[in-house]
């Protein structure tokens, strides 16, 4: 079995009924866990936004590789929680997204632009409107 499905089956168990104010208080932990990875990353002169656009820049500041691996998982697994919550199979949502990235691909190969893989010429969106439609949410405000 491999982690991912771990992770999904950990969910399962813990709430196996989710409401929406499990929902809501999901997307928290996966908002605190980005943030905790935003922090491992930053320096005391940058916010998120000026962060992220420094990283894609190639500008390389050295983080907390520790606080930064532990924020990477902890994203992982409350990513996968929000899928649960919301009815959905995150290994099947990343398939669907998995089959998308390669087909971004020429000849098997990545296409980059700006030092970021790009959309190639058989690039197809992920299929996920069933996904969608699976979606266990009675109420968005």
């Amino acid at each position: 079995m491999d982690e991912l499905t771990i992770t999904q089956e950990w969910f399962e168990k813990a709430v196996p009924n989710p409401t929406n104010t499990n929902l809501s208080i999901q997307i928290g932990c996966f908002f605190e866990e980005v943030s905790e990875v935003a922090d491992a990353l930053s320096t005391a002169t940058k916010d998120t936004s000026e962060l992220a656009k420094a990283y894609k820049q190639g500008e390389i500041v050295k983080p907390n590789v520790r606080e930064l691996l532990d924020g990477l998982a902890d994203t992982i697994v409350t990513a996968v929680g929000v899928c649960h919550m919301l009815g959905v199979d995150a290994s099947v949502l990343l398939n669907r997204i998995n089959t998308s990235n390669y087909s971004k691909f020429e000849d098997d190969e990545p296409v980059f632009k700006n030092g970021k893989i790009s959309k190639g010429k058989h690039y197809r969106e992920p299929f996920i409107d069933d996904l969608v439609e699976k979606v266990k949410v009675p109420s968005w405000k």
